[in-house]
Parts: structure tokens; sequence; C-alpha cells
């Protein structure tokens, strides 16, 4: 799991001022995470837990898309 703690206020402000596509992919899926474990009954914790892979996650998958792991510029 990542280093850092994030909560939705962090993770909207992060996809407002986001500079990279990487980003932005990364707090989408937090996001979507979050939402989605505490729609299914889970505590805040486990919905943090489950929001922290699913940025590891898209992390992972953009590093790999590039060559020397830095971020894709937004467009």
């Amino acid at each position: 799991m990542s280093d850092f703690n994030l909560d939705v206020p962090i993770v909207q402000a992060l996809m407002a001022d986001a500079q990279s596509c990487s980003v932005v992919k990364c707090a989408s899926a937090w996001l979507k995470a979050y939402h989605g474990a505490q729609e299914r009954g889970a505590d805040n914790a486990s919905a943090l837990r489950a929001a922290a892979t699913a940025w590891d996650l898209a992390a992972a998958e953009w590093r790999s898309q590039t060559d020397n792991g830095q971020p894709i510029p937004a467009t």
C-alpha cells in the first residue's frame, strides 16, 4: 500500500490540480474504490485500505506503460 494517507478532500484536490494523467487515473481509482467499499457497508478504515490498494494498482499500471517511470503529462 501507499506510504501516505489520503482522504476524500485530498484526493478531490489532487484531481482538480492534476498535472498528469497518471494522477487523475490514480485519484479516480481511489475515489471509486472508497465509495464502492462504503456502499457495500465497509467501515471507514476498510474503505481507506481498499482505496489505497486501488491507487497503488493504478499507479503500477501507469509505471508499466512508461519507459522511464516518469508521469505521463496531462493532455
